[in-house]
């Protein structure tokens, strides 16, 4: 059993010939309890969790405060060449209401060397505070971002090297693009490779990888 109460705290002091002095301060409370319960299928765990979250400064935002209260259960487990995972996730966020996002995966291992693996998932990302009200920047009317992701992969590990090949897949409804005065766009798409490399060479650690991405709005 793990229990956490936990505060951050973000303070931000900006002077900008243009527009003058700013400041904002962003704190962040979080009550968290989780539970690990071992079984013949693997590690379970569930939990709950609250997160307040506060911006004040000298903006003055139109919704200055939310919390997010959630609770959550997951399993993980492996027998002989099979390993799994799943979790599933309740979130109430006073802002934008209610989600469950959700995550499964599989792995098999071929041999010693090779293993594939697959995984499938959802997700919620609620816009924050700048993206929403910062003045000149902001847009009030913003909704959550909601993404199906999917990842395709095989992985060969030997001699303290290992190089993993992945095909994923994200479809994303609501995405938000970075930069001033953002607009969500309805349905976005995400796909393409990645190929890593973890290894230790003469006592050296090393790590590279390379993506090959096709972002694009699915409507244009």
């Amino acid at each position: 059993t793990q229990f956490q109460v936990s505060q951050s705290r973000d303070v931000n002091n900006a002077t900008v010939a243009a527009f003058g002095r700013s400041d904002f301060t962003t704190t962040q409370n979080q009550v968290f309890w989780q539970n690990d319960v071992d079984t013949p299928i693997g590690v379970a765990l569930f939990g709950v969790e609250r997160l307040g979250q506060k911006v004040q400064g000298s903006t003055a935002y139109t919704v200055s405060e939310r919390s997010i209260t959630s609770a959550f259960a997951g399993l993980n487990g492996q027998a002989g060449p099979h390993s799994w995972q799943a979790n599933l996730r309740r979130d109430r966020n006073s802002q934008f209401g209610s989600s469950t996002t959700g995550f499964v995966g599989y792995g098999y291992r071929i041999s010693p060397a090779w293993r594939v693996h697959a995984s499938h998932g959802t997700s919620f990302v609620a816009p924050s505070f700048n993206q929403l009200y910062f003045p000149g920047f902001g847009t009030p009317t913003l909704q959550p971002e909601e993404g199906r992701n999917t990842d395709i992969g095989v992985t060969f590990s030997q001699g303290g090297h290992t190089v993993k090949l992945v095909h994923f897949d994200n479809r994303i409804r609501g995405f938000i693009p970075s930069g001033p005065l953002p607009a969500n766009v309805p349905r976005a798409r995400i796909d393409g490779w990645t190929l890593g490399y973890d290894g230790t060479l003469g006592g050296v650690d090393l790590r590279a990888s390379i993506d090959a991405m096709d972002p694009r709005n699915e409507l244009t």
